[in-house]
C-alpha cells in the first residue's frame, strides 16, 4: 500500500508544487528579471503564468513545456560549466537562482510522475 500512494498523491503533489513554483516566480520577479542567461524563457515563464489560475492547474500545461525545458537545459549547461572550472561552486551563481532551478526541477519532475500514473 505504501508503495501506492506515492501515485495516488501525484496529482495533488502536482498542483502543490505549481502554486509554490508560481508563488516563488511572483516573489522573486525582480530578482530573476535580473539574470541574463535565463531572461528569454523566464519572459515566456512569466506571461504564460499569468495567464494561469492555480485552480484549473491539474496538470502541466502544454503551453508551459517549452519554456521549462528551455530553462531546465540552460541549468544544466550552466551546472556543467561550473563543474569544468577549477572552483568548488557547483550552484549557478546565486541563491536565487539555485532555488528558482529547484522549483523548475521539482515542477518538471512531478509532472512526469503524474504522466506515468496515468
Amino acid at each position: 500500500i505504501t508503495a501506492i500512494l506515492p501515485v495516488i498523491d501525484a496529482p495533488k503533489k502536482f498542483k502543490e508544487r505549481f502554486v509554490n513554483f508560481k508563488a516563488f516566480v511572483e516573489s522573486q520577479r525582480a530578482a530573476l528579471q535580473q539574470i541574463e542567461s535565463i531572461q528569454q524563457p523566464f519572459t515566456q515563464l512569466e506571461e504564460i503564468l499569468a495567464t494561469l489560475s492555480e485552480d484549473s492547474v491539474d496538470e502541466l500545461p502544454e503551453v508551459l513545456k517549452a519554456p521549462l525545458k528551455a530553462l531546465h537545459a540552460t541549468f544544466n549547461d550552466q551546472i556543467a560549466a561550473n563543474l569544468d572550472t577549477d572552483t568548488d561552486i557547483v550552484g549557478l551563481g546565486s541563491e536565487v537562482l539555485d532555488q528558482f532551478a529547484e522549483q523548475v526541477q521539482s515542477v518538471v519532475k512531478n509532472h512526469y510522475v503524474f504522466m506515468a500514473t496515468q
